[in-house]
């Protein structure tokens, strides 16, 4: 994915090549299957991965979804939604990272009324690399103070080494 602007990929794929995210947003709208086929994801460096949907790549290679240093993870942009959960299911490869989310990276998370907020969801193994990574909380309405649950794995493992998380300047949070 090139240039500026949202890819929005609403169906199951099947094809089997690399998926890169070099620029803009791509998000993954399918109710069904993988949104990118069955071969790795990768997200560089400004570049977003938004969306609703399921990323659920087969390959053999070590890490089947990841993202660069400098890349995004924001399941609502894109999906036309307040929040979302983007699911990616690394559980069907024998890879053995399945997810891997590098140091520097930004975790854009909308957080709205009533417990609801933006989750990645990850069946299978996630990693997180050491380093200082950026949270940014986007206000929808409603919004209030409480629990939200912003990364799930599930029936896998999480490498948690992020040293610190920051946050933009100009947050005001008061809880």
């Amino acid at each position: 994915k090139v240039g500026s602007g949202i890819l929005a990929l609403s169906a199951s794929n099947t094809y089997a090549c690399t998926t890169v995210v070099a620029e803009g947003t791509l998000s993954a709208l399918n109710t069904t299957g993988s949104a990118t086929g069955t071969d790795p994801v990768t997200v560089l460096s400004g570049a977003t991965l938004a969306g609703s949907g399921t990323l659920a790549p087969t390959a053999s290679q070590t890490t089947l979804v990841s993202l660069e240093s400098g890349a995004r993870i924001a399941p609502h942009v894109g999906t036309g939604s307040d929040t979302a959960t983007l699911d990616v299911d690394v559980s069907a490869s024998s890879a053995s990272t399945g997810m891997n989310i590098a140091g520097g990276s930004v975790l854009a998370i909308a957080i709205g009324g009533e417990g609801a907020s933006d989750c990645l969801r990850v069946t299978g193994n996630l990693t997180m690399e050491a380093g200082i990574n950026e949270l940014q909380i986007v206000k929808q309405p409603g919004m209030d103070a409480g629990v939200y649950t912003i990364v799930q794995v599930v029936d896998g493992a999480l490498d948690y080494n992020v040293t610190d998380w920051t946050f933009p300047a100009n947050s005001n949070w008061a809880y």
